[in-house]
């Protein structure tokens, strides 16, 4: 009974380790994200490195999570900066007729903007949480895999929902 406990082989020792593996990828996301700027990057490697994780491909946290670190640096730097300038814009609108900034603006106009920039919000949020992973697993050019990102969180709503 007590001989199967010490095998690594055991699903409990599989799951700490993939534990293990999941902490320390989160203290590598962590890091290399403190430049604001390769967040992007950093997010995408961190779904490359979960990817290998679920198929039981992993040769290395580390060494995968660099490698697609540099490997996606360039695409996943520009998508986030992208990501980024609309998030800030789209988050200051909201703000604006949220608080009610400007005067002239009051009941139904000032709830139909809200509603409507707080919609482009949450679209934002879903194409960034899709964005990323694909990027992750498949070569594409900017704005091809902009597009794309935004027909996952359309067609399976709630899922994209229950992500957030």
């Amino acid at each position: 009974m007590l001989q199967g406990l010490f095998n690594y082989d055991n699903p409990v020792w599989r799951f700490i380790g993939k534990l293990g593996d999941l902490i320390l990828l989160n203290i590598l996301w962590i890091v290399c994200s403190i430049p604001i700027v390769t967040a992007g990057a950093a997010t995408t490697a961190v779904y490359y490195v979960t990817l290998k994780l679920v198929r039981d491909e992993n040769d290395g946290t580390i060494k995968n999570f660099f490698h697609s670190f540099k490997e996606n640096f360039v695409q996943s730097t520009i998508i986030w900066v992208i990501l980024l300038a609309a998030g800030a814009l789209l988050a200051f609108d909201f703000w604006f007729f949220l608080t009610g900034q400007m005067n002239s603006l009051t009941g139904v106009p000032k709830l139909l903007m809200t509603a409507v920039f707080g919609g482009f919000l949450m679209l934002y949020i879903f194409i960034s949480t899709y964005v990323f992973a694909l990027q992750s697993r498949f070569y594409n050019p900017v704005k091809r895999c902009l597009m794309p990102s935004s027909c996952p969180c359309a067609i399976c709503f709630r899922p994209s929902v229950s992500l957030l």
